[in-house]
Formats: C-alpha cells, structure tokens, sequence
C-alpha cells in the first residue's frame, strides 16, 4: 500500500464494503479532524474539530492497492483542506436536503477511540462491540484505534437502521 497508514487502509476497506453492499459507486465516508495544530487556530479557545468528507468513487475494476492508494490521496487532499467548514462544503455542493439526514455523508470514520476490543491485524475478529444507538448522529460510526499490536473496532450504528447483526 506504498506510504498509506493504516487509517487509510480502514477508510479503502469500509469504502469497499459499503459499495458492494450498496450496488453504489459513488461513497463518502466522514471523519473528524483535529484543527488545534493549525497555526491560524493558536490563540482560539474551546473544542477545534471538522468533519471532513472522503469521497471514492470505486468501480468493479478497482481493488487492493489501486484503492488503498486512492484512498491515501483522497485523505492527504481533505486532510490539506481539513480547516475548510463542513458547512461551506455542503453549501458549495448543494445537495438536496433532508431533515432526517446528514447532507454529505451517514457513515463517520474515525481513529481516535482509545481502548476498544476489536480485529487483530492478522485477520481474525477477536471482539467487535456493536453499540446501538438511539440518538446516533449518524447512520454507521466505526471507531477505530491503531495499538501498533491490533486494530480495536466499534460500531455505532442509528438503532432504528440496524440491528447488531446488520450492523456487524
């Protein structure tokens, strides 16, 4: 996967899974960003996130390391524009909107969730908490942290869309 990190490689993989599970080749994942190291952000106070979205347009041909690579320079783009609002974002994509939806994206990844049980990097599920949610903000969460030893997993999931074993 040449310079990709392992968030990359998860982003790539859920792409993949949602588009064979959708019949959709279009997908866009949302993950927050972290904007307390933007120098123009020094002196602000308070909770400095952004939601980023990561659009793959995947198509039958398309796999393994021809995705993870573009899934890394999809990240590295969002992540060069990560101080962009959500909000000007979607004002400039004018999506049609629906009360009951988020307008870019239902599906948030994110890989800061300290001491989650999850898949082991060789490949076999040891433990994946399924957490469903009856307030979720978004359709699917998929928290993930990087131990260096294995990849812990959580799923959050809207509980009036899935059930745990949808959700799994």
């Amino acid at each position: 996967a040449g310079q990709a990190t392992v968030f990359m490689v998860l982003h790539s993989a859920l792409a993949a899974l949602l588009s064979r599970l959708s019949g959709q080749g279009d997908v866009v994942i949302g993950t927050p960003v972290d904007l307390r190291g933007d120098p123009d952000l020094a002196d602000t106070i308070g909770m400095l996130l952004n939601s980023v979205p990561l659009r793959l347009q995947i198509d039958a041909e398309t796999r393994g390391a021809d995705l993870v690579a573009l899934s890394r320079e999809t990240v590295l783009t969002a992540l060069a524009d990560a101080a962009v609002p959500l909000e000007r974002i979607v004002a400039v994509a004018d999506p049609d909107r629906q009360n009951t939806r988020a307008p870019l994206f239902q599906v948030l990844l994110t890989n800061h969730a300290p001491h989650l049980s999850g898949l082991s990097l060789g490949g076999s599920v040891r433990d994946m908490r399924v957490a469903p949610q009856t307030e979720a903000k978004m359709d699917l969460v998929v928290l993930c942290a990087d131990n260096g030893a294995e990849i812990d997993l959580t799923i959050e999931s809207a509980a009036g869309l899935f059930d745990e074993a949808g959700a799994r």
